[in-house]
């Protein structure tokens, strides 16, 4: 069996912390455009109760996100990971390690900036209402929302710049899977993640199965 039907894999632990923050992500996602979609004006009580509701989780989830991308993070600089296939172009190793430094990135950057947006406007962040978080922002609850320069700032950079962001790295993300899937015919690159299998470290690499979460 060759290296390209049977690549070095990530350990289970990394695999386990790659897809759980993938699910995360996405429930994030949608609740956050499902309370985008209703809106802050919303006039019916109905509508602003499941708006309330849904951020509620979509803050609580954000919070679990940044504390397992810290986690990742920590674990990527201190594990080795599965050398990539030697047979990807350069630039295609380059980008993927672009991606993925993004990704690093906006885990921890979207949740904070979620979370000093929800502070400016004056909204406390609790994790699933078990504890709430210290406040980090103390707006001047006299000033008008949109015009404190601290929800301007953290809204552009969470709603604007960072959700955005996030929304076409994982495209890019996701592209260079089906990419190297379906039209390359090469399944090393999902077979190094993919969430069942034993773990086949590098035998040059022997750390290689508690790598980082993603690549």
């Amino acid at each position: 069996m060759s290296p390209l039907d049977d690549p070095p894999r990530y350990g289970r632990g990394a695999r386990t912390l790659h897809w759980l923050i993938a699910l995360l992500v996405i429930a994030g996602i949608v609740l956050g455009f499902i309370a985008a979609t209703i809106g802050a004006k919303a006039t019916d009580p109905a509508l602003k109760a499941l708006r309330e509701d849904i951020l509620f989780w979509h803050k609580s989830i954000g919070i679990t996100i940044l504390a397992l991308g810290l986690i990742r993070i920590g674990w990527a600089l201190t594990h080795a990971r599965p050398p990539l296939p030697d047979h990807l172009p350069k630039r295609e190793r380059v980008l993927a390690k672009g991606v993925h430094a993004s990704l690093y990135i906006l885990l921890i950057a979207m949740p904070v900036t979620g979370i000093l947006l929800s502070q400016a406007v004056g909204f406390p962040v609790s994790w699933f209402g078990l504890f709430t978080l210290p406040d980090f922002v103390h707006p001047d609850l006299a000033v008008p929302v949109m015009k404190r320069g601290s929800v301007l700032i953290t809204f552009i950079l969470h709603e604007k710049i960072f959700a955005y962001g996030l929304l076409a790295i994982l495209a890019l993300h996701i592209a260079g899977l089906i990419k190297h899937h379906w039209f390359d015919r090469d399944l090393s690159i999902w077979r190094r993640m993919a969430p069942w299998g034993p773990a086949k470290p590098a035998a040059a690499e022997p750390e290689a199965d508690a790598g980082p979460v993603a690549d």
